[in-house]
């Protein structure tokens, strides 16, 4: 049976990992800008390349936004993109197994610091 617990922790997870998506794409905006305004000419093109002007920045992958913060292979992008994929289960109505709302909030939290420590 659905308790409501079960639909509050889901439902925070959502919110959890929307606000988490919010910070990539702010901290993500800001080495944009810092790539884009380089006085190296390789970064500036680097940025350009992988970031069009025309291109709203809500129109990358979320995954690929925290690949250009954090490498792929360290295991909080692997924690972030599972949070992420669980978020996008959870928002369609298939995730029903166990969730823990304080490892989530943990993972983020530092995953949260890795991206915020960005040059």
């Amino acid at each position: 049976t659905v308790t409501a617990l079960y639909v509050n922790e889901r439902a925070y997870c959502v919110l959890l990992v929307a606000q988490f998506e919010d910070l990539v794409s702010i901290v993500v905006n800001v080495q944009i800008d810092r790539g884009r305004g380089s006085t190296d000419w390789r970064t500036r093109e680097l940025w350009g390349a992988v970031v069009p002007r025309t291109k709203r920045i809500q129109d990358i992958p979320f995954k690929l936004r925290l690949a250009l913060l954090i490498d792929r292979q360290r295991v909080e992008y692997r924690d972030a993109c599972g949070l992420y994929d669980a978020r996008n289960l959870i928002a369609h109505g298939v995730l029903d197994g166990p969730l823990s709302i304080q490892t989530a909030i943990n993972q983020l939290r530092a995953v949260a610091s890795l991206i915020q420590e960005v040059p």
